[in-house]
């Protein structure tokens, strides 16, 4: 049996989506006894969060975790919280707050930009979304496409003909990650003008037919007699620093100076406008050079591409991003371990320099993490109860054949804590994930997280959140996860008459009589790239009785 999955491999659902998430049973309003969070990455956390709270959201591109641009690379981050009597959305903004992030809400479009609080994002100009507003979508759903290709197909669906700025380049695009949301009652302009924004793009329309042209935010504005393009303002020159319109300074933060390694030297970059007008930013990132050690080196072509940050700056406005020596041109004899100096510079101005220290060269570092490796004792196996397992006994037959069908190496075994029940009792299991396969792969230690069938059908959580992440490794076994049977278990009818308004979910309940129960926890692949992949992975069926009291 093939895992239940929920990355649809770049598939595109957009109206053909035939159900509609307005079936959830709403719950924004709803104090939550217990959101408890264990590892769990950023970006799923706040998945789980809006989703509970019925928020459509779109991750900025700088959100660490996000699928797309420099959030992509940027290092995961993992959320441990607890949460106790709140909403959703109330423990959503708290998680926010605490990562510095902020909601932009967004009446024209539905759509909450989940964005890095510094980079003072601003709602989505009505002037986007126009007036010739399609029929709202029940659900919207894109999962792990391409950029170019969720605009191409919102386009569609809002009935314009779009063609992509000559200066754009899918390639680059598509080198950037790929993008995923899931919308509620939503039309296809709105969503159109969300996305758009999301990604620092523009549409600029001909009103006399239904063409567009898309192209990136910083190089057109909306003005009286419709769309204008700034010019790149005046530089100064060494000879006359206050010439002209493009003063400016560029400041290395040097917060992190020691690297394992070469290839990871990098640092934030703040770059200041001290000028009268508005400066233009990509132009000016992409012509900066490195200077190592007192020599000038050039970017490596094949590292300018699609910008992702806010393309101007206001006169004494600051913008903060970031760069990393190995989008330069510097060779390999120059990267030699211990210390070195690094400054940015271009022809009218150069920043403070920086003293970093780098431990060893990416050949000793290896030999290094191996040596290390090496001399580590074996790991124990007096794990605690729901942590990992190895080196276990050899299992029976019967053991074996209790398991339900592997997924690449990994599978699940449910186990009811007793074979019959009363209507007044709630039936508990416990669950066992295993990986006996060659790759490695993330879990969540919790229920809540995965599907429950029963008879045939399968339930969601809508409950309180208790989330644990944890690696799932070759060899690793985790077990006695707790699973419950209850009213918090809801499934989604099928929304036939879409003129009428949607069904209501309904609540797992367990009448008198035999039921076969299966549990398909939350298997992520994190090899898949860009993106992990989620899976369900179904355990062995249980069958369990329900009496009369």
């Amino acid at each position: 049996m093939k895992p239940i999955s929920i990355d649809t491999k770049r598939a595109v659902a957009l109206a053909a989506v035939l159900f509609s998430a307005a079936c959830i049973v709403s719950v924004a309003d709803d104090v939550i006894p217990l959101i408890r969070m264990v590892d769990v990455p950023l970006a799923d956390a706040i998945k789980t969060l809006a989703r509970q709270s019925n928020i459509n959201y779109v991750l900025d591109p700088h959100v660490p975790g996000s699928d797309f641009g420099p959030g992509r690379l940027a290092p995961k981050l993992l959320v441990t919280a607890n949460w106790t009597n709140v909403t959703a959305q109330a423990a959503l903004s708290s998680l926010l707050k605490e990562h510095s992030l902020t909601m932009v809400s967004n009446t024209a479009t539905t759509v909450m930009r989940i964005a890095p609080a510094n980079l003072s994002v601003k709602p989505v100009p009505t002037s986007q979304v126009g007036t010739n507003t399609s029929d709202t979508i029940p659900l919207l759903v894109m999962d792990s496409v391409s950029l170019i290709e969720a605009v191409t197909k919102l386009a569609s669906a809002a009935s314009l003909a779009i063609s992509l700025d000559p200066e754009l380049s899918t390639t680059d695009f598509d080198a950037q990650g790929t993008v995923s949301f899931r919308w509620e009652r939503i039309n296809a302009r709105q969503s159109l003008a969300s996305l758009l924004d999301n990604y620092d793009l523009v549409m600029i329309e001909d009103p006399a037919t239904s063409a567009a042209r898309i192209t990136q935010k910083f190089t057109a504005i909306d003005s009286a007699d419709g769309p204008s393009f700034y010019a790149i303002p005046k530089q100064a020159t060494p000879n006359k620093p206050d010439a002209g319109d493009g003063r400016y300074e560029i400041v290395l933060v040097g917060e992190h100076v020691v690297f394992d390694k070469a290839e990871s030297v990098s640092s934030q970059i703040i770059i200041r406008n001290l000028g009268v007008k508005k400066m233009i930013v990509p132009g000016l990132y992409w012509g900066l050079s490195v200077v190592w050690d007192g020599k000038e080196y050039k970017r490596d072509p094949k590292y300018t591409g699609v910008w992702n940050c806010p393309g101007e700056i206001t006169p004494k406005g600051v913008l903060g991003t970031g760069f990393s020596l190995s989008e330069y041109l510097v060779p390999a004899e120059a990267l030699t371990a211990g210390r070195h100096t690094i400054a940015l510079k271009d022809a009218f101005a150069e920043s403070n320099t920086l003293k970093v220290f780098i431990e060893k060269t990416s050949a000793d570092q290896a030999a290094r993490e191996a040596h290390e490796e090496a001399g580590r004792p074996a790991k124990s196996t007096n794990a605690p109860a729901l942590g990992p397992v190895t080196g276990r006994a050899t299992p029976s037959a019967a053991d074996e054949a209790a398991w339900g069908e592997p997924f690449e190496g990994v599978s699940v075994r449910l186990r009811a804590d007793k074979t019959r029940w009363t209507t007044n009792e709630t039936p508990t299991f416990k669950l066992e994930v295993r990986n006996q396969g060659q790759r490695e792969f993330v879990t969540f230690q919790g229920q809540e997280s995965g599907r429950v069938e029963v008879d045939g059908v399968w339930y969601e959580w809508t409950g309180p959140i208790d989330l644990e992440g944890s690696s799932l490794p070759p060899g690793r076994d985790y077990h006695d996860i707790p699973v419950s049977l209850g009213s918090n278990w809801k499934a989604t009818q099928e929304w036939r008459d879409k003129t009428q308004a949607p069904p209501p979910q309904i609540p797992l309940k367990l009448l008198p009589g035999k039921h076969t129960i299966r549990f398909a926890p939350e298997i992520r692949d994190i090899t898949v790239k860009p993106k992990p992949q989620n899976n369900y992975v179904p355990s062995n069926p249980v069958e369990i009785e329900i009496t009369l009291k």
